[in-house]
């Protein structure tokens, strides 16, 4: 037997529950998962804007120009291993735009999480010094979330479940 079904027979009365175990029993996952992906879709695609002057499309494919402020941070503060200045903002201005876009929609979410844990991963190495004590926390509430997308995956409130919906009916 579940302990939550436990909880409710016996001596321990639904009503001996708080407040947030009441909360949590009645939310679903689904809205859980929503809030998450939509968490960290923001912090990331607010970083990303932070990083461009300008947009340009090559047919639906948007290409991103750096704003110097942004070229200035990594080649003085950011140390990203393997990888000139230049190209490590046009990689991570890439990759905090395009790829939240897929988690806010929930579509290829398991990719999209673990591309971007592995982002938030490099972005604490490299800037570790920067991050610390507060930001380094944030760093780590996302990884967790992350993580929690891998393993459960979107949840029903996404595209990856209506694509899988609908080629399971055929």
């Amino acid at each position: 037997m579940s302990t939550v079904a436990a909880t409710f027979q016996g001596n321990n009365e639904p009503e001996t529950l708080s407040w947030l175990n009441r909360l949590a029993l009645l939310t679903p996952l689904s809205l859980v998962l929503f809030i998450i992906r939509t968490d960290v879709a923001w912090q990331f695609f607010k970083s990303g804007l932070t990083k461009i002057s300008e947009v340009h499309w090559w047919f639906i494919f948007p290409t991103f120009d750096i704003g110097s402020g942004a070229l200035f941070m990594f080649e003085e503060n950011y140390h990203v291993p393997f990888f000139e200045a230049e190209t490590a903002a046009q990689i991570a201005s890439h990759v905090e735009l395009v790829i939240p876009v897929f988690l806010f929609i929930g579509l290829g979410t398991r990719i999209a999480a673990f591309i971007m844990f592995g982002f938030n991963l490099v972005a604490v190495i490299s800037y570790f010094h920067g991050l610390w004590p507060t930001g380094l926390i944030d760093h780590f509430i996302w990884a967790v979330f992350f993580l929690i997308l891998l393993a459960s995956g979107p949840g029903t409130w996404s595209l990856d479940k209506w694509v899988v919906s609908m080629f399971s009916k055929r």
